[in-house]
C-alpha cells in the first residue's frame, strides 16, 4: 500500500482589504485531516478540519513556532497551514513477506425441526375378471422454523377432511379372482412423488385385470394403470449474495520517504509556493517577508488485501399440487405427471417419462419434463439411459450403462451475478458384482452437451462382509471441475437384518474447491474433509456421490 503526507504553510505580510498592513497573515486555508478518522478497513480519512482561513492574522507566538526545524501546523491556540495524510493512494500486489494469495472457505449450514404424522389407507377390490385398488394418504408435517409455516400448517389442517379414496368395482355372479395382478401394486408404487417433499394428501385409483390360467409368458401379463392426486409441500431455494466486504489488514511498520523544506525571502532560501483559493492567487512572488512550508513524504505499508464473500442459501417450503399417473406392464413403464409449485413465482411443469425392460438384460429409460418460470433447482430437462446386464454365473453380474441428462433453461443468475453451475451430464459406466464385492467405473465426458459437468473418471468398490454390514469407498483420479470429491468411503450397519431396520451410517468425503489461479499464476485450492453420520430408518442412500 502506498500513501501520502503533504504538509504546507505560507505567511506574510497582510495586504488584503481591511487588514492591517503591519500585521502577519496566514495565506493558505487551515486544513487537517483527523488522523483518528482513518477508516480501519481502508485506510482512508473520513473527517477533515478546518482551522483557519485565508487572511486569519497571526500571533508573534504563533510565527515564532512555526520557524522551528520541521512542519510546524501553528501552536494549539492558533493552528494553521495544510496537513494532509493519506496512508492509501493506491495499492500493488504483493509484498516483502508474500507472492501469492490464499483462500479460506466456511460453510454453516443451520438446521430446523420438522416431524410428519401420516395415516395410509389402502383398500383392495375384486371380481372374477379385475381388481382395484384404492390408496388414500393423509400427512402433516410441523416445522420448528419456517416463514410458510402457518400458511402451510392451515393448508395442512384443512387436507385432513379430504375423504379416503374408496375404488368403486361391479360385482359378479361369479366367485372372485383371488389371483390379483401384481402389476396392480407396481403400478401403485411406482406413482412419481415429488423429491424432498412432504405428502399432505394423496388419493389415487389403480386398476387392472386379473390373472386367468392360460397365461405362459411375462408378456401376456395384463397391465396396470394408476393414477392420482398428490398434495404437498416442496422445497424452494432462496440464493443470493450479500454485497462484499473489501479491507486492508496491516502486516509491517509504515515506512516514509521524507523531503521538503522551509524559508523566507532571505537569500540563503529558495522557496517559491503558490497558494489558488476559490479565485484568488497568492505566491511568494509577490508576498512580502513570506515564510513557506512544504514537505511530503511517501509512504509505503505491507499490507493484506482481503475480499470477504457470503452466498447464501435459504429453503422454503411451499404448496404443491401435482396430478400423476403410470401404466405398468411386465417390461414397460409410462409415467406422466403434471403440476403447479405455488411459490412467490408459480411454477408450472409438464413431463413424461418411459422405461422398457427386456429378459435378456436389457433396459432402457428416456423421459422430458418442461418449466414455467424455471430455476436451479426446478427446470427444463431431457434425459435418457441404457443398460445391458451380463451375468457371470450363479454369484455375479457385470453392467454396463450409458446415461445423459441435457439441462435446457437453468437459471444462471443469483441476483445480478451471472453464476454457471454444471447440470447436464453423458457418462459411460461399468459395474461389477461379484459376490460380497462390487467394483464400478464412471467415466462423465465434459463440453459435449451445454452447460456439462467436466471431464471425471470415478472408480467405485464396496464390501459386504456380513448381511447387514456394507464397506464402501471411492475415488475419482480424473476430476476437472471446480468442485469435486476427490475421494471417500462410508459404512453403513443395518441394526437388523429386516428391510425397514434402523440403519446406521457414517461417511467421510475429502472435499476440493478450486478457484483458478491468483495473480502471481499461484493455484488457489481449498481442501475440506466433510464427516457425516447419518441414523435413518428405512432403505439407505446411496453412499457413492453423483
Amino acid at each position: 500500500m502506498t500513501g501520502l503526507e503533504i504538509q504546507m504553510s505560507l505567511t506574510g505580510v497582510c495586504f488584503l482589504p481591511n487588514a492591517p498592513r503591519d500585521q502577519q497573515c496566514t495565506y493558505m486555508p487551515g486544513l487537517v485531516i483527523d488522523r483518528n478518522s482513518i477508516d480501519p478497513d481502508l485506510f482512508v480519512p473520513t473527517r477533515v478540519f478546518q482551522t483557519s482561513q485565508v487572511g486569519d492574522i497571526l500571533a508573534p507566538e504563533t510565527l515564532a513556532f512555526m520557524e522551528l526545524p520541521g512542519f510546524q501546523g501553528g501552536t494549539a491556540s492558533q493552528p494553521i497551514g495544510l496537513d494532509f495524510y493519506f496512508p492509501n493512494s493506491g495499492t500493488f500486489p504483493g509484498n516483502s513477506q508474500s507472492q501469492r494469495s490464499t483462500i479460506d472457505r466456511q460453510e454453516e449450514i443451520d438446521l430446523t425441526i420438522a416431524g410428519t404424522f401420516s395415516r395410509v389407507r389402502q383398500v383392495v377390490k375384486a371380481n372374477d375378471t379385475q381388481a382395484v385398488l384404492g390408496r388414500t394418504i393423509h400427512g402433516f408435517t410441523l416445522f420448528w422454523d419456517d416463514e410458510n409455516r402457518w400458511l402451510n400448517t392451515v393448508i395442512q389442517a384443512g387436507a385432513q377432511l379430504l375423504p379416503d379414496f374408496i375404488p368403486d368395482l361391479e360385482g359378479s355372479e361369479n366367485p372372485a379372482n383371488t389371483r390379483i395382478n401384481r402389476n396392480l401394486f407396481f403400478a401403485a408404487n411406482n406413482t412419481r412423488l415429488p423429491s424432498s417433499s412432504f405428502t399432505i394428501y394423496s388419493a389415487g385409483l389403480g386398476r387392472a385385470e386379473s390373472l386367468t390360467p392360460n397365461i405362459r409368458s411375462l408378456r401376456e401379463i395384463p397391465g396396470a394403470s394408476y393414477h392420482s392426486l398428490w398434495l404437498g409441500l416442496s422445497p424452494v431455494m432462496d440464493r443470493n449474495f450479500e454485497e462484499d466486504r473489501i479491507f486492508y489488514r496491516a502486516t509491517g511498520p509504515q515506512l516514509a520517504i521524507n523531503g521538503g523544506g522551509e524559508g523566507g525571502e532571505d537569500a540563503d532560501h529558495n522557496v517559491q509556493l503558490l497558494s489558488a483559493v476559490n479565485q484568488d492567487i497568492f505566491s511568494t512572488d509577490n508576498i512580502q517577508n513570506f515564510y513557506a512550508q512544504v514537505y511530503i513524504s511517501f509512504l509505503r505499508q505491507d499490507v493484506n488485501f482481503n475480499r470477504q464473500s457470503v452466498y447464501r442459501e435459504q429453503r422454503r417450503y411451499y404448496p404443491h399440487l401435482s396430478l400423476t399417473g403410470n401404466w405398468t406392464r411386465s417390461q414397460d413403464i409410462f409415467r406422466y405427471y403434471t403440476g403447479v409449485i405455488a411459490s412467490e413465482t408459480v411454477k408450472v411443469y409438464l413431463g413424461a417419462d418411459y422405461t422398457f425392460n427386456t429378459t435378456d438384460g436389457w433396459s432402457f429409460r428416456g423421459g422430458g419434463v418442461g418449466y414455467l418460470n424455471p430455476d436451479r433447482d426446478y427446470y427444463s430437462q431431457i434425459f435418457g439411459n441404457v443398460s445391458k446386464r451380463f451375468r457371470l454365473g450363479n454369484n455375479g453380474n457385470l453392467i454396463l450403462s450409458s446415461f445423459f441428462n441435457y439441462a435446457i433453461d437453468r437459471e444462471t443468475r443469483i441476483g445480478d451475478v451471472v453464476s454457471i453451475s454444471p447440470a447436464s451430464e453423458l457418462a459411460l459406466s461399468g459395474r461389477l458384482n461379484w459376490g460380497i464385492f462390487s467394483l464400478g467405473l464412471t467415466n462423465y465426458f465434459g463440453d459435449i452437451l451445454p452447460n456439462s459437468y467436466d471431464d471425471r473418471l470415478l472408480i467405485e468398490f464396496a464390501v459386504r462382509p456380513v448381511n447387514n454390514i456394507t464397506l464402501s469407498g471411492y475415488i475419482a483420479p480424473i476430476d476437472k471441475t471446480s468442485s469435486r470429491s476427490v475421494y471417500g468411503s462410508s459404512i453403513n450397519w443395518r441394526l437388523k437384518n429386516q428391510p425397514n431396520s434402523p440403519t446406521l451410517s457414517a461417511s467421510w468425503q475429502h472435499q476440493e474447491y478450486d478457484y483458478g489461479n491468483d495473480i502471481f499464476g499461484n493455484s488457489l485450492l481449498v481442501t475440506d474433509n466433510i464427516f457425516t453420520i447419518l441414523f435413518r430408518v428405512g432403505s439407505s442412500p446411496n453412499p457413492f456421490p453423483r
